[in-house]
């Protein structure tokens, strides 16, 4: 049997304190999200602007495909150092990076063989480079087939059909 009895709260106070917590709570989520998900500083998750998100939804498709088969810390360095270095031309015309560039990034993170990104042996055979390169390609691909596609819908005015 407890000695004293704590007093209640107003209903005033219970929804300031709901409203502080509920605060805290979203942006501890916020920041532990963006942490595991690598979102790169150039990329803003919070915004409202259509073309942001499709910005982030981009990157992650970009990250999911190198993500299968990896090392997922390796694969939040790889993500963010990409982002960052080639920054919207990944985002938007990933075919006009140069492949020299790329690998250069590749080996500076997933080490000369690129056995810090994938494990060598769980490949089959496939050179850890090599699938960076198949995954990298499928990805430009993917956003040049999306920028064609949506161009030419764009430009006889016909509503967009995926």
């Amino acid at each position: 049997m407890p000695r004293e009895k704590q007093k209640g709260l107003s209903d005033s106070e219970k929804k300031e304190l709901l409203d502080i917590l509920e605060r805290e709570g979203r942006e501890k989520w916020h920041k532990r999200w963006k942490e595991h998900m690598a979102i790169p500083s150039n990329l803003d998750v919070l915004s409202k602007d259509k073309s942001e998100q499709e910005k982030i939804l981009r990157y992650l498709l970009l990250r999911v495909l190198i993500n299968q088969q990896a090392r997922f810390e390796k694969v939040r360095e790889m993500s963010i150092r990409i982002s960052e270095e080639f920054t919207d031309v990944l985002l938007s015309e990933p075919y006009k990076i140069s492949e020299s560039e790329l690998f250069k990034v590749f080996k500076d993170v997933a080490g000369e063989k690129g056995s810090s990104l994938y494990r060598v042996g769980a490949l089959g055979g496939i050179k850890p480079i090599s699938l960076f390169s198949y995954r990298f390609k499928a990805y430009e691909g993917f956003i040049r087939w999306l920028n064609e596609k949506i161009v030419k819908q764009l430009q006889n005015k016909k509503p967009i059909e995926l």
